[in-house]
């Protein structure tokens, strides 16, 4: 193991230097040289013969920048060939690479191409497989549900969010990473996976679940009728490709179907994942005008998203297209990353009310994909996002989004269930908050107007879709009870 974490070190500082260090977001894809990797290992195999290894083992000094490259070829010939048991050379550079990516930190991970196909239909709003997002709080525990997808078949059996998958195929969670637990649960569409599912200390019979190629849903809406007024309610599943075209086409709609008399827009960001930084800025720049919305902390300092020549420039709305409506976001501990840019800078700018039973989950780093001309990529956390402006901002990682109006947590939503991006394995820290940060009165203060319409239409929210999220929460509930299992 030691040598693997050594090789691990080493490929943070390869990698850094074939990729030319440019920050990106998930969408945004760099190409960068692995170009003969491969070639000069099969060259340096035929050329020398592993020396024997020194007994007892010498530890030796580390590689200067001359020799990086010759070290790190020779470790990883050293290793595959060395290892046992005896493997192909392909499925040992593959585990290494892996655990490059792995060893830095909770987010950045190395992807082979098929894994690298299967993040890239995420991204573009469809994925294959069983309709869960997981989460591994720590090398020596179980996966940990963090989400359900609707049109996947884990919803339908009963997983609920907070439930442990023990085994995989009678394969256990405890000893494997995430890369290889996904691998797992993914696959060809109409094949079954068997899985064992723990809640609140108690066993599930095994659930047989069937992958399912998923078209993700980003929004859903509907209008909401109370006391002679219309409010529309839009419920988020995650932000893909398109996200604030979507967004805007169904306020429009809504707006439309009522003649543009509208109340209030409550909008819920609950359990919603994430996805793109770019999608969740230019959703809130529908709503308001600001200098930046996010700023972008790197080694180098603190500069607005958008503002250097590698980074999105994001296509401006001028004003707010509601008109100024009312807005109240709801979100909870399941409100991850572009959730929390798209509430948190609605809260950060005074726009909108938040609402929710807890602060969100609090991861404010940002990941950018280096691909590779093998089909493979790198994803690999560059910086952290501040929101606001040069002037005024907050930081999101190990803070998060704490809401202005407190919302009854579900059955699922049990503090002994919730963890957060900072409890997590090899989760980095934020840097800290913004030195001198001017004083920020609270949403009531600062628009009492603004709050009184969040207070009412959370009272809206809370008579007309809350009891429905509760039923749907008892079925899934029902369902643990029937399946029991009944072993002693």
């Amino acid at each position: 193991m030691g040598i693997l974490r050594y090789f691990a070190a080493l490929g943070l500082i390869v990698f850094a230097c074939f990729s030319n260090a440019q920050a990106a977001q998930r969408d945004v894809y760099h190409t960068a040289g692995l170009d003969g990797f491969f070639e000069e290992l099969l060259k340096l195999r035929k050329e020398r013969q592993p020396s024997p290894a020194p007994s007892p083992p010498v530890a030796q000094p580390p590689a200067s920048t001359e020799n990086l490259n010759e070290r790190l070829i020779m470790l990883a010939e050293q290793i595959c060939t060395a290892a046992y048991p005896p493997q192909t050379k392909e499925a040992c550079y593959d585990k290494l690479f892996h655990g490059m990516g792995s060893a830095l930190d909770a987010h950045s991970q190395y992807m082979n191409e098929k894994e690298y196909r299967d993040f890239s239909m995420n991204t573009n709003n469809r994925l294959e497989g069983v309709g869960i997002e997981i989460a591994k709080p720590s090398p020596n525990s179980h996966l940990l549900v963090l989400g359900i997808i609707s049109g996947g078949s884990a919803g339908e059996a009963g997983v609920m969010i907070g439930d442990k998958i023990i085994t995989i195929d009678g394969k256990s969670t405890f000893g494997m990473t995430v890369p290889e637990t996904v691998k797992a649960l993914r696959g060809a569409p109409g094949t079954r996976v068997v899985v064992e599912i723990e809640r609140e200390g108690s066993m599930l019979s095994p659930l047989s679940l069937e992958r399912r190629a998923i078209a993700l849903v980003q929004i859903t809406s509907e209008i909401l009728y109370a006391d002679g007024r219309a409010y529309g309610y839009i419920k988020t599943e995650h932000f893909g490709k398109n996200f604030a075209d979507e967004l805007r086409t169904h306020i429009v709609e809504m707006r439309r179907k009522v003649s543009r008399q509208l109340s209030g827009l409550i909008i819920s960001v609950e359990n919603n994942p994430g996805g793109s930084l770019q999608e969740a800025i230019s959703a809130v720049d529908l709503f308001l005008d600001a200098p930046s919305i996010v700023l972008v902390r790197q080694k180098d300092g603190i500069h607005p998203y958008g503002s250097r020549i590698n980074e999105w420039l994001i296509p401006t709305v001028q004003g707010d297209i509601t008109n100024g409506l009312p807005l109240l976001v709801l979100v909870n501990g399941r409100s991850v990353s572009a959730s929390e840019i798209f509430s948190g800078a609605l809260k950060h700018f005074g726009r909108a009310v938040i609402a929710g039973p807890s602060g969100t989950f609090q991861k404010g780093n940002v990941q950018g994909v280096f691909t590779f001309p093998g089909g493979d990529a790198l994803k690999l956390t560059e910086s952290e996002y501040l929101i606001g402006t040069m002037d005024s901002w907050v930081p999101v990682q190990c803070f998060g989004v704490v809401p202005d109006l407190p919302i009854p947590p579900f059955v699922e939503e049990k503090e002994s269930t919730r963890i957060t991006e900072c409890m997590m394995a090899s989760s980095i820290r934020s840097a800290g908050p913004m030195p001198n940060a001017p004083w920020l009165p609270n949403i009531r203060e600062r628009n009492p107007g603004l709050y009184n319409a969040g207070v009412v239409m959370l009272r809206v929210y809370m008579e007309q879709i809350f009891p429905k999220k509760q039923q749907e929460v008892f079925r899934k509930k029902n369902i643990l009870e029937r399946n029991r299992d009944s072993r002693p």
